[in-house]
């Protein structure tokens, strides 16, 4: 049995993740991540931020709440999204899909969301294996990761990637503007501090809430939103 289960510590950290953050603080140009659960918490969202105030690029692709099997996940990850975006991260969420797009990170047929773990830094590195950013994976679960020191791989992940965070396979995640939030107050819409825009049939859709996830799944996250459960996350 794993030694963290038997004797837990707070101050326990996984050899994955402690790997993961050597390499994202010497990144140079930029840092691609594809975290299917991701919940930075004030550490990651600060980590981040030292990195974009080099000028490193940081995108993260997750899923969308449409897309989520973990809707308790997305409700820890969605109070960090303005604090990402005005650190500078771009943010991408995967589009639910019933027919599974061909960018090569998504898995379930019934509902497609986005399984892969993959990291890629400078379009040199690539990190790949069980482990998402967010707590179970630091704290509480047994991960592995391979890192693979391979420009051409990486360069293969991060081509993926940027097909994969296109507007009609995943939503942009922004910060409204002035001229949006004007817009939202002269028709008497709440003000969101989040805009989110796809593309479909080649028009470009705009959202003020997650896109397309309903009722149920919106209430679900704003009920596990107020529990104290992102420790277990």
């Amino acid at each position: 049995m794993p030694e963290k289960i038997e004797h837990p510590s707070p101050d326990y950290l996984s050899p994955p993740l402690a790997r993961l953050r050597e390499l994202m603080r010497d990144a140079r140009h930029d840092f691609l991540i594809v975290s299917p659960y991701f919940v930075p918490h004030d550490s990651g969202v600060q980590a981040a931020g030292e990195l974009t105030q080099r000028g490193i690029r940081i995108a993260v692709l997750t899923n969308s709440l449409a897309a989520t099997d973990a809707v308790a996940v997305q409700a820890g990850y969605s109070p960090f999204r303005v604090p990402l975006l005005k650190a500078g991260v771009e943010l991408y969420e995967l589009r639910a899909r019933r027919d599974s797009p061909d960018v090569g990170l998504v898995g379930s047929s019934s509902r497609s969301s986005l399984h892969a773990k993959t990291y890629v830094i400078d379009h040199q590195i690539l990190v790949i294996g069980s482990l998402n950013l967010d707590p179970r994976s630091a704290n509480l679960n047994t991960e592995l990761a391979l890192v693979i020191h391979s420009p051409e791989l990486a360069n293969q992940v991060a081509k993926i990637f940027e097909r994969a965070i296109q507007p009609d396979q995943s939503y942009h995640v922004t910060l409204a503007d002035a001229a949006q939030l004007a817009y939202l107050g002269s028709i008497g819409a709440p003000l969101s501090p989040l805009v989110w825009t796809d593309v479909e049939h080649g028009q470009t859709r705009t959202y003020i809430f997650d896109p397309e996830a309903g009722f149920y799944r919106n209430a679900l996250t704003g009920l596990f939103s107020l529990l104290p459960v992102n420790s277990e996350l």
